[in-house]
């Protein structure tokens, strides 16, 4: 009997140690403070970075000026490849962007790393390079480090396609009306929110 009497002490003791332990951890792990913005904001990169601080976002602001929803087909229209063949539901969240450099001659932004997370939260969208490339002539391609000569200023649109493999991203139309896209991960999460209603 004293040997199960120590023994259930011996566990209480250990099971009190672990919960200590996780609420040890939990308290001092890092977390990334997050700054949410809207359409047509002003977002100060600020040396923020979505996948490396080598992009040196220093000088570098961004606004959101606005967000469409097309089908895979009203989009190779809209670009002057369409061929009728593409289906009609929206698939493709087109988001126009004005990009402003501010004196840097280094710094690049790593726009592949960009994503748009819908409200829900468990699925994401990507950049697609190659309708990019049909409606933007200067799309930086597979490498998606888009750069600024200093104190100038971009507007591009960039197309945003669900992350699955090629033959799926066009099969399901978006069902969603809120999200956010995601331009820096680190050391302060900046997304801009937004809202498809009516589209």
């Amino acid at each position: 009997m004293a040997i199960a009497g120590v023994g259930l002490l011996l566990l209480t003791c250990l099971c009190v140690g672990v919960g200590l332990r996780i609420y040890s951890v939990n308290e001092h792990s890092l977390s990334v403070p997050v700054e949410r913005y809207g359409i047509g904001e002003n977002i100060n990169l600020e040396g923020a970075f979505i996948t490396s601080s080598k992009e040196k976002t220093q000088g570098y602001s961004i606004v959101v000026n606005g967000v469409r929803m097309l089908s895979h087909g009203d989009y190779l229209e809209r670009y002057g490849k369409g061929n009728g063949a593409a289906g009609d539901e929206k698939t493709i969240l087109e988001i126009e962007v004005s990009i402003r450099n501010e004196g840097n001659s280094q710094g690049y932004l790593d726009v592949n790393g960009w994503r748009v997370v819908p409200e829900r939260g468990n699925e994401y969208f990507v950049v697609n390079n190659s309708l990019w490339q049909l409606g933007e002539p200067n799309a930086p391609g597979e490498t998606g480090g888009l750069s600024l000569v200093p104190d100038s200023e971009y507007t591009v649109s960039i197309p945003f396609v669900r992350n699955t493999g090629d033959e799926d991203m066009f099969a399901e139309g978006i069902g969603d009306t809120t999200f956010s896209l995601v331009v820096s991960d680190a050391p302060v999460r900046k997304e801009v929110a937004f809202c498809t209603d009516g589209q």
